[in-house]
């Protein structure tokens, strides 16, 4: 489980996904639109073979008033992660098939 928690701490922050386009160039308070830039990481699920987590992040868009979930791949070893899921579209707790060789992201109907 540590395992786990370190590799989502470091996808965090060495994803691009998560990496800020433009840099503050001078200190300012924390507002409330700056709590809509987090996103949140969960939902992490080990492939049977151990070789791939699969792993979930929400979005929220101020601007929509809407939050989107969005699955994610990375090998387990480390490296670059995949998005396995439309920008937008609703999803989530990937789930692994027994032999490994599917993973299946829940959809609401």
């Amino acid at each position: 489980m540590r395992k786990i928690a370190f590799i989502l701490l470091a996808l965090a922050f060495s994803n691009p996904l998560f990496a800020e386009d433009k840099k503050p160039t001078e200190k300012r308070n924390f507002t409330i639109d700056d709590s809509f830039l987090i996103k949140g990481v969960g939902g992490p699920k080990i492939s049977p073979d151990g070789k791939w987590i699969a792993y979930g992040v929400t979005t929220t868009v101020l601007e929509e008033d809407e939050s989107y979930y969005r699955i994610w791949l990375v090998p387990a070893a480390g490296g670059e992660a995949t998005p396995l899921t439309a920008k937008g579209q609703a999803s989530w707790g990937p789930k692994w098939s027994k032999d490994g060789k599917a993973l299946f992201p829940f959809r609401p109907r």
